[in-house]
């Protein structure tokens, strides 16, 4: 196992990489300073069509998913609604009869069933880690 390297080793290595010297002189010009350690990098600019992209790439991982024949497990809200522990509110119940906070929002739900009903997770097939 190798020695740990500090931060600053790490950021004196990148200078060295660079080749940046003098660079808490560069540092007093903020532009200069942004122009030296822009020099180097490149960057794609966003695609117009963002939601195209997605929506694609998702559908891969639909095909992939489908193509391993592996069923998903259920998701937690799913069932939660299917068993009607969703109020009209939004706000979901835990199925755990013994907790002591009974309503959660969509967010914060699936972890705690997780930690809170495992006995319920494992009798609807979802898993807990």
């Amino acid at each position: 196992m190798g020695t740990r390297e500090r931060w600053q080793d790490k950021i004196t290595e990148d200078l060295e990489k660079l080749n940046i010297r003098n660079w808490r002189r560069e540092t007093l010009d903020k532009d200069k300073w942004r122009a030296t350690i822009n020099r180097l990098v490149h960057s794609n600019d966003p695609s117009s069509n963002i939601s195209e992209v997605v929506q694609q790439y998702k559908q891969k991982a639909d095909k992939r998913r489908a193509a391993s024949n592996v069923p998903l497990p259920p998701k937690v809200t799913e069932v939660l609604i299917k068993q009607g522990l969703k109020n009209t509110d939004g706000a979901y119940t835990c199925p755990n009869s013994k907790c002591t906070r009974r309503t959660f929002r969509a967010q914060g739900i699936i972890r705690h069933v997780k930690a809170c009903a495992p006995e319920w997770c494992k009798k609807h097939k979802i898993p807990t880690n």
